[in-house]
């Protein structure tokens, strides 16, 4: 009988099939581990994520803490660390170090362990997971901003699809400004008597509210946000000018109030956006840079993007990129909110005049833009959207440095 079992072994062994039968049986604990492995180390850099994510928050928080002069600093990275640690199953916090060295430096080092699922099997019943996050925070000095408002009929479009829609069925297009013998202050003014909005009324409130985001921010308390509103059409006109703060309430109203650019009666009565003159606010802003080398300076522009000026004709181009050089070679920074130009085939002057360019508006304007600071806008939501990042990016903030 044992001499039939050793030959029956021999045989399985020397057969192919069988070899191959203990190879599998040999390879698929093998497998299962690398398999069980990945799974947890999928687990131990989500973990990580996380962590980085709690102590970035805490490194900013602790670092503009400092200079702000806010009390209770590290309480304040605690706080970011517990609000922004999601924890995932079987992962705690071991260790958190919260280091604070002045002048608005700060670094958060946390340490977790992530219980092992598969590897355990293997002896490995935990990993332990370290991340390091530092921030530094500068206050920078007085700000200085200036609104160009573009007033021009082609910014009294419907703010919303249900505006255009509105206009559509008021004025048989999607703009408040049909001409009439009165002009485009006739429909303009019943467009808001029947209860629509036009992107340019989005955009008047969206300084508004520009004015509270500066007065409110932490920043505000060490210096201060000035803003100088300027609409332009025919001519660049002044609004209003002041520190954000004191423009929060009554003195705010001239931006309130601001209208379409009336019909002048001189020259062509539709050519009413001239970026030329509107940059000539260049020299102000350069004037007052030399005058203030200690304060930053913006450039924040709103309009659809299409010129219509006298030169010595009528002249429909989209904006010239060049008009926005000057000003970003001697470091004032520029931000545009373009409300887009819609495609409206079944106008005539669109089709004729503007259609042929009507592509290159958006990156012209984007060329205008210092780089990142380019913010598309097709409605009342992404006008208001726009301001409340480019007042992010205007206001100081700490930056993580590693």
């Amino acid at each position: 009988m044992f001499g039939k079992i050793c030959a029956l072994l021999a045989r399985f062994w020397r057969d192919p099939c069988g070899a191959t039968g203990v190879m599998a049986a040999g390879a698929i604990p093998v497998l299962t581990i690398m398999v069980g492995a990945g799974v947890d180390y999928a687990r131990v850099e989500d973990a990580r994520s996380r962590l980085q994510h709690a102590a970035d928050s805490a490194a900013l928080a602790v670092a503009q803490a400092q200079v702000l002069e806010l009390d209770k600093t590290k309480s304040r990275g605690d706080a970011m660390i517990d609000a922004n640690f999601t924890v995932p199953e079987r992962v705690k916090i071991t260790g958190r170090e919260i280091i604070e060295k002045g002048a608005g430096y700060a670094k958060v080092k946390l340490t977790a362990e992530v219980d092992m699922f598969f590897l355990e099997l293997v002896g490995f019943k935990v990993l332990e997971v370290e991340v390091v996050s530092e921030a530094q925070y500068k206050l920078a000095p007085d700000l200085d901003i200036t609104v160009l408002l573009d007033t021009s009929g082609s910014m009294l479009i419907g703010a919303s699809k249900t505006d255009i829609a509105g206009f559509e069925d008021l004025f048989g297009c999607a703009f408040a400004c049909h001409l009439t013998q009165g002009g485009h202050k006739v429909t303009y003014e019943k467009a808001l008597t029947s209860g629509f909005k036009t992107r340019l009324d989005v955009a008047r409130d969206a300084i508004l509210r520009s004015f509270k985001i500066a007065s409110e921010s932490a920043y505000a308390d060490k210096a201060s946000t000035y803003f100088d509103v300027k609409t332009f059409a025919y001519e660049l006109e002044d609004v209003v000018t002041g520190e954000a703060k004191d423009l929060v309430g009554a003195a705010g109203d001239p931006v309130r109030k601001i209208q379409p650019a009336p019909w002048t009666g001189k020259g062509s009565i539709y050519a009413a956006t001239d970026f030329i003159k509107a940059f000539a606010t260049s020299k102000t802003v350069l004037a007052k840079k030399t005058a203030n080398p200690d304060r930053q300076y913006f450039v924040l522009l709103v309009t659809d993007g299409v010129a219509d000026f006298m030169n010595p004709g009528r002249k429909i181009e989209p904006i010239d990129p060049a008009l926005c050089k000057e000003l970003k070679e001697n470091g004032v920074r520029i931000g545009v909110i373009y409300t887009t130009y819609f495609d409206i085939p079944s106008n005539g002057f669109w089709r004729s005049r503007v259609k042929p360019f009507s592509s290159q508006i958006g990156p012209k304007l984007a060329e205008c833009a210092t780089p990142g600071w380019f913010f598309e806008a097709e409605y009342a939501d992404d006008i208001d959207a726009a301001f409340v990042e480019l007042m992010k990016l205007v206001l100081p903030r700490p930056q993580l440095t590693k």
